[in-house]
């Protein structure tokens, strides 16, 4: 046991630790480098949401510490979602594809004005119809009956 006076030194780096959202920056990896981590991350799909994109790519957007994001391509919608390398959770990818299916799935249950019968109109939603005729009715001049 040494004394209290003996030459110990205590050495307190708790300055100089990086805060977790850094590690990346941290661990000294490349643009490159996080890029291949990135790809090795989607082929082993640990999460069902990348199955529904594209490889990944390095994107030229900068995160807030000006390194390249990660994009991912929608095989959907063609969309990229653009994710910082710190950012290891899938979140914003299943968000994306959860919404990105339910557009797909209005636009097929949507009828066409056509398909029901009525010509001479652009591809109209019929769910529009109300609202296109309040518009066409307030733009009749006044003394005129919509």
């Amino acid at each position: 046991m040494k004394s209290p006076d003996s030459n110990t030194v205590v050495l307190d780096d708790s300055d100089d630790e990086v805060p977790s959202t850094d590690v990346a920056q941290s661990q000294g990896l490349t643009d490159a480098q996080e890029l291949k981590k990135a790809l090795r991350v989607y082929q082993n799909q640990q999460s069902d949401c990348y199955a529904s994109f594209d490889p990944p790519e390095l994107s030229v957007q900068l995160d807030k510490n000006k390194r390249h994001k990660i994009a991912y391509p929608c095989k959907f919608c063609g969309t990229k979602i653009h994710r910082p390398t710190y950012d290891t959770s899938p979140t914003n990818l299943s968000k994306h594809v959860a919404n990105c299916l339910k557009k797909r799935q209005d636009a097929k249950d949507t009828q066409k004005l056509a398909a029901v019968g009525v010509s001479g109109t652009r591809d109209i939603d019929p769910r529009e119809v109300p609202q296109l005729c309040a518009i066409w009715c307030a733009e009749v001049p006044k003394g005129r009956r919509c």
